[in-house]
């Protein structure tokens, strides 16, 4: 029986067949398993495709993201060669664990600077991210999935979920991350404390409120809350004042007549203590001389 005398030329042309082959294969699966562009071989994954290049996820692949099973993939195969639907038939749902892959890390663990580089995001070193996905194990593409490839939160997307804290929007009209903190470090940020409120009311005046830095003259020495509820009535009347107040109304006659039924006529918010000079003249400026400089509360106690 003559048998198969490999050459050395036999030999180097099987190598090269050899490495054809597997580089075939390599690249077959290569392009399979981590190009986007196979995905849109199937005319109903456009969409999905255009949105993704133009989301913050572009330069990741599919499969980084959606990791599916044989099983899986078998069945897909099937259902596209035998009954094409002309638009995804599910949507796929991806574990937070799939998700902390990429964006995991505890506080402290990034700097500023590889915090903000744009590529990602340090999840669990943010309040916000640990109250909500490590606490209450919220599902990541609750908020960052409402619509396809649009990883940005929509704006309204808190109120989902915290539907009774509602703000008054004809007075204060903004996102809740500009008064809750969810991206500090610190959990007691996510609820606003006074210097929070400060740091945009010193500068954003509503009305005539003064904001004293010093403790004297009346100024506030607690929180903005206790007084202010932003969720459902962020501007005071006098009926709010009274809840605290009712017993010093009663003992001094000035609160007395109807012009001076408003509290802020007189005492100005924040500082609350009533200058003579300035406050009562607002009204009574025809009686600035007849006391010939003579402070008004001298006589009028």
């Amino acid at each position: 029986m003559p048998t198969l005398r490999i050459t050395p030329v036999l030999a180097i042309a099987l190598m090269v067949v050899l490495a054809v082959v597997s580089l075939a294969g390599y690249k077959t699966y290569d392009y399979v398993q981590h190009d986007p562009a196979f995905c849109i071989n199937c005319h109903i994954m456009d969409e999905a495709y255009d949105k993704w290049s133009d989301s913050v996820h572009s330069e990741i692949t599919c499969h980084d993201c959606h990791i599916p099973k044989l099983s899986s993939n078998i069945k897909q195969l099937y259902v596209y060669l035998t009954d094409p639907p002309e638009k995804p038939r599910h949507r796929p749902e991806l574990e937070n664990s799939i998700c902390v892959r990429c964006h995991n890390s505890e506080p402290g663990a990034v700097s500023d600077d590889e915090k903000g580089n744009g590529h990602w995001q340090a999840v669990m070193a943010e309040a916000g991210h640990r109250e909500h996905v490590g606490k209450q194990k919220i599902q990541c593409i609750r908020c960052h999935s409402t619509s396809l490839h649009q990883f940005e939160p929509p704006e309204k997307i808190c109120q989902e979920c915290h539907k009774h804290t509602t703000l008054e929007e004809s007075v204060m009209d903004q996102h809740c991350t500009s008064c809750h903190q969810f991206r500090a470090v610190e959990r007691e940020h996510l609820r606003p404390q006074r210097q929070d409120c400060l740091e945009c009311h010193r500068w954003l005046q509503v009305s005539a409120e003064i904001f004293p830095d010093d403790g004297e003259h009346g100024s506030m020495h607690w929180e903005c809350s206790e007084c202010h509820k932003p969720h459902s009535k962020p501007l005071m009347g006098r009926a709010d004042c009274l809840q605290c107040h009712e017993s010093q109304l009663e003992e001094s006659p000035l609160h007395g007549p109807e012009a001076h039924a408003e509290c802020t006529s007189c005492h100005q918010p924040h500082g609350w203590q009533v200058n003579p000079e300035t406050s009562c003249m607002m009204c009574h400026g025809n009686r600035a001389e007849h006391a010939d400089g003579i402070a008004c509360n001298v006589c009028h106690q």
